[in-house]
């Protein structure tokens, strides 16, 4: 029977939920808004196939990839609606077109993150661009298993933890099941988006939300939400802020609100085994300066020769690079982040209820805040001789 003694252990991946033959696991947020496995000892039979299935206790070796590719959609519009290049489109659109099923994340009709699937082209759109959030998957294990036993082609698109629990949860490897993740920085906490979104749109109702809205170009994207005004009727921005600027996803790239697992992620250096990674290819302009644009380029590192197989019929343009350069721009794709000193503190005051989430968001990740709560930390750590000593 699976226990979680320290939550930077469980990556949250449901693996061990949807493997239960008894059902008697149970995913349950904690105070931090993210899922972890709750079982009903009375029910359990000791099989220990929830400690089989998780990827965390059952890792994968590290591998370096058969190859990497900067790569481009040819449609410049799809490729300026999408978070990079456009290649999910075209690898989406091939397994549709032969009958085959998607995988992805999207919003449900409350602007939350959850897995869903799609056999239909004009659904895609739902499922592109990326979600700084951590998707619920819920049954989407064992709906991948049935299309699979049902002979369809499977695309399932995910971070690189819930690929290596798919992967054990299946148990055996299948020829129409194709794998890809993506560039990981690390999953923010659910509870702190629905947090934030709550606070920006007010009593607006949300109609739509880009984490990366590239009208300004791909290294200016901005987080924009739209809405509609509940007694005019009108729609209008709500939220337009660069991603520099912007306070949930400064958060987010420094690291406050994540999983406690993705401070010491299992499934760095390409553990996953996934066909296919996919990310932004920032730094590209040093390398390939003739192939950059300021509509998105892709990152493709390609794991496996079945992944390289169907990359080459998706009639992109593509070019080759070399490994130590896309990964200069990409650390997240070979090394965690490190745990804030004061991410403690951070979910403290978010409950306790006294300010609002901006201005908590704006105290912990602004330089001067931030070295203050680092006084504070170490202060009640080590003392104030200790901490004369630590930062002189």
């Amino acid at each position: 029977m699976i226990e979680i003694k320290d939550k930077g252990e469980c990556c949250g991946c449901s693996a061990c939920y949807a493997i239960c033959p008894q059902k008697c696991i149970r995913l349950t947020k904690d105070c931090e808004g993210f899922l972890y496995p709750e079982i009903k000892d009375s029910d359990c039979i000791k099989c220990g196939l929830c400690i089989k299935t998780c990827p965390v206790l059952n890792q994968n070796s590290e591998k370096i990839p058969l190859h990497c590719y900067a790569a481009k959609n040819k449609d410049l519009n799809l490729r300026k609606d999408s978070s990079s290049g456009g290649v999910f489109q075209k690898f989406a659109e091939t397994i549709i077109n032969t009958g085959g099923v998607v995988f992805g994340a999207r919003f449900d009709e409350h602007w939350n993150v959850i897995h869903d699937h799609t056999d239909q082209i004009e659904e895609l759109r739902r499922f592109r661009k990326s979600k700084y959030v951590q998707s619920e998957l819920k049954d989407t294990f064992i709906k991948v298993r049935k299309f699979l036993s049902d002979d369809r082609k499977v695309l399932f698109v995910g971070t690189p933890c819930q690929i290596a629990g798919l992967k054990l949860f299946l148990k055996k490897d299948y020829d129409n099941l194709y794998l890809a993740d993506f560039i990981c920085h690390g999953v923010p906490s659910p509870e702190i988006w629905k947090l934030y979104r709550e606070e920006v749109a007010g009593d607006a109702q949300i109609t739509d939300i880009f984490f990366t809205d590239k009208s300004h170009g791909w290294n200016n994207s901005v987080l924009k939400i739209n809405g509609l005004d509940r007694l005019t009727h009108k729609s209008y921005v709500i939220l337009a802020e660069s991603i520099n600027k912007n306070l949930f996803m400064r958060g987010f790239l420094q690291d406050i609100f994540l999983r406690p697992s993705c401070y010491k992620c299992r499934q760095k250096m390409f553990k996953s085994h996934s066909d296919i990674t996919l990310g932004d290819y920032w730094g590209i302009k040093a390398y390939h300066p003739e192939f950059f644009d300021d509509s998105g380029i892709s990152l493709c590192f390609i794991n496996t020769d079945k992944g390289e197989e169907i990359f080459k019929t998706l009639n992109l343009e593509i070019i080759s690079t070399e490994f130590e350069n896309a990964i200069k721009g990409n650390p997240s794709a070979v090394s965690s982040v490190e745990l804030p000193l004061t991410r403690k503190y951070f979910f403290e005051e978010i409950y306790a209820g006294t300010n609002n989430l901006n201005k908590i968001i704006d105290k912990y990740t602004s330089s001067l805040n931030f070295r203050k709560e680092q006084i504070k930390y170490f202060s009640g750590k080590i003392g104030i001789l200790g901490l004369i000593r630590k930062l002189t």
